[in-house]
């Protein structure tokens, strides 16, 4: 009997097995990229504590709406995106809400951000905000832990401050009242951290570059508070990486101003168009700056738990927990001390930049630097609340923190592990440090304590569907604008996914000397005559006005109104006219420098005035308004020619 026959091999298959790696290749590739990949696992355990804590932002339904009763305003400048498939360069002009204005000059926002951007195109505004919220918590997470690793310290502590930076009060507290913006634009901020100290640290060229694309995410990320947050603290002190002990200036100052250069190069596509638009703002001011505390009692904020402190006016001027609830813990806050015991003689710049920058922090918070600026700036009493600068201080203190543990694990405590008695040896890889029993329920208490603080504000709720019912009400044949009930935030996400434009949104800035545009139809609360010839019908408890004087666009003939067809989608307005005799053509949307008309497709000039308008002679008519300003391409010039730079002093960098 013979046995089962085995194929010959062919010199293709010989080559083949030939060049497969041997289990002795892969191990030696396994253990040259072992810390690599440790470090891949350690990022993808953050997500998933990202994943874990945002749980309530991963459902999908376009109706149910992270909590917080300004969540609808702080994502509606995001609609200008959704127009991008429909008419592309008409997202230049946000028309959706209160006479319109300028989409990229707007610091509010974060809408430039790339990030927001394909988030917003994916899954929409509501799903993209979610998703938005998730990448906060974990930028915020994976900011920390790289601010660990440049700083040499062990995993233990860049996992756990990794994770305590996702569940920080000074991002869950935020979504108290859903501020969206304010809760991404910090977490994009503590990204500064990392490559600013590596910078100091190393005085490696790759440092300034990836430090460069920390700040312009940090100017794109959009709220303003928490970039002056940024400048008045963590910025400044840098200035103790420049500097010897006799106050001269290092090498390293050149490389910390290359990265700032980049910096405003990558965000000129807002800074140009917001420095241009700029003299046409208006913002409410405090002079007094009534919310601030008193500095000594700011460092609270980080480890008070008890919500019905914020709710309070106890040792604070009013009860906003979106502004003053930071909390953090104690554990984090004493191993932050504890490192004053660990910290090397040759790490000692290290601890100074990290003390500066959180002293920097409470005193920016407290407003003090603000009213001195204010005497110089006037435009600073803008910063009405000033307590949200306190956002920087926990990723600051976390690094502090991190120091402690690592240098609490390092100390000499009892080793446990298991030995080949045979041999009398020790096993590899089977002993460990009795620290990590000692210090795993503290930790573990910290996270669980954070996590409890602020987990009822990182909900979402499911919207009644019959929230529609009333702007579908106030849809009419051609663009108007319209009016909701003054104040309620929620109108704006329905009325903008029906199509409406809504005079009287909320948005945290004014034109100057401009009144919101006027609305054809309304929606009030106030009681309304039901024989009016006005009234039009009430719909879940709002009375439905119309005024049919506010035409969005018209002929005015001496004292004649001639209506006209108007179909506008951001910063494209198509008009269709009959005039009766020589007129103006009259649409109630803001003008501004960009825009351009056109009459029956010949260029015609536009007339001087706060609205849109232009000379229409007798007879049938097509008009055409466009907004393309030069200030936009200009920016995007900037960005694009600051990422080109970014790519070959990378590659240089390399060589």
């Amino acid at each position: 009997m013979t046995g089962p026959q085995i194929p010959a091999q062919t010199p293709a298959r010989q080559k083949a097995l030939l060049n497969f790696p041997s289990l002795e290749t892969v191990r030696q590739w396994l253990s040259c990229r072992r810390e690599t990949l440790l470090c891949i696992g350690e990022v993808l355990l953050i997500f998933a504590w990202t994943l874990y804590v945002g749980s309530a932002y991963l459902n999908f339904n376009p109706q149910v709406w992270p909590n917080g009763a300004e969540y609808p305003s702080a994502v509606n400048a995001n609609y200008t995106w959704t127009l991008l498939p429909k008419c592309g360069t008409c997202v230049f002009w946000n028309g959706f809400l209160g006479g319109g204005a300028p989409t990229f000059s707007d610091i509010f926002s974060n809408s430039l951000h790339p990030l927001v951007f394909g988030a917003t195109l994916v899954w929409g505004v509501v799903n993209g905000s979610k998703v938005i919220l998730l990448l906060s918590f974990f930028i915020a997470g994976f900011a920390q832990w790289w601010l660990t690793r440049v700083m040499g310290l062990g995993r233990i502590a860049r996992l756990f401050c990794g994770g305590m930076a996702v569940v920080g009060g000074h991002l869950a507290a935020r979504m108290e009242i859903g501020a969206v913006v304010m809760v991404f634009s910090t977490a994009c901020c503590s990204l500064v951290l990392a490559p600013a100290v590596g910078l100091g640290l190393t005085g490696k060229r790759r440092y300034a570059i990836l430090l460069a694309l920390a700040l312009a995410s940090a100017l794109l990320s959009g709220q303003g508070y928490i970039q002056i947050g940024l400048a008045l603290s963590v910025l400044p002190a840098l200035l103790i990486f420049m500097v010897d002990r006799q106050f001269r200036l290092l090498p390293v100052w050149k490389e910390y101003l290359l990265a700032g250069g980049l910096a405003i190069l990558l965000a000129g596509v807002l800074l140009v168009p917001l420095i241009h638009f700029y003299p046409n703002v208006w913002k409410e001011s405090d002079p007094s700056f009534t919310t601030a505390q008193n500095i000594s009692y700011i460092p609270l904020n980080q480890v008070i738990d008890n919500k019905a402190f914020y709710y309070s006016n106890i040792l604070k001027n009013v009860p906003y927990p979106s502004l003053y609830a930071d909390y953090i813990g104690w554990v984090p806050v004493l191993l932050a001390i504890l490192s004053l015991r660990f910290i090397p003689r040759s790490r000692r710049r290290l601890l100074a930049y990290l003390l500066a920058a959180l002293g920097l922090v409470y005193l920016a918070s407290s407003a003090l630097p603000l009213k001195g600026l204010a005497s110089l700036f006037p435009s600073m009493t803008g910063v009405r609340f000033s307590p949200i600068l306190l956002g920087l201080a926990n990723p600051v203190l976390l690094g502090l923190t991190a120091w402690g543990l690592d240098g609490l694990i390092h100390l000499k405590w009892p080793v446990i592990g298991f030995f080949d008695e045979s041999q009398s040896r020790q096993f590899p890889g089977w002993a460990f440090n009795t620290a990590i029993l000692v210090l795993v329920v503290p930790l573990f208490w910290s996270l669980k304590s954070a996590y409890d603080f602020g987990h009822s504000w990182l909900g979402a709720t499911r919207i009644d569907p019959s929230i529609y019912a009333v702007p579908q009400a106030l849809v009419t044949d051609t663009s108007e604008w319209v009016n909701l009930p003054y104040g309620e935030h929620y109108w704006a996400i329905p009325a903008f996914d029906t199509g409406l434009k809504l005079s009287n949104g909320v948005r945290p800035w004014k034109w100057i000397n401009h009144d919101f545009a006027p609305a054809f139809r309304e929606g009030t609360r106030s009681e309304v005559d039901p024989t009016s010839p006005n009234y039009i019908a009430s719909v879940g408890g709002i009375n439905l006005v119309a005024h049919p004087e506010n035409e969005y666009a018209y002929i005015a003939v001496g004292n004649l109104i001639t209506p006209c067809q108007a179909h506008a989608l951001g910063g494209n307005i198509d008009v269709d006219c009959p005039v009766a005799g020589p007129g103006q053509l009259v649409v109630h949307e803001y003008y501004y420098t960009g825009w351009t008309a056109w009459r029956d497709g010949v260029r015609t000039p536009m007339l001087d005035s706060k609205w849109l308008s232009a000379e229409a002679p007798a007879g049938q008519h097509k008009f055409a308004f466009r907004y393309r300003p030069w200030d936009v391409w200009a920016g995007l010039f900037l960005s694009l020619s600051g990422l080109a730079a970014c790519t070959v002093l990378w590659r240089k960098s390399a060589s």
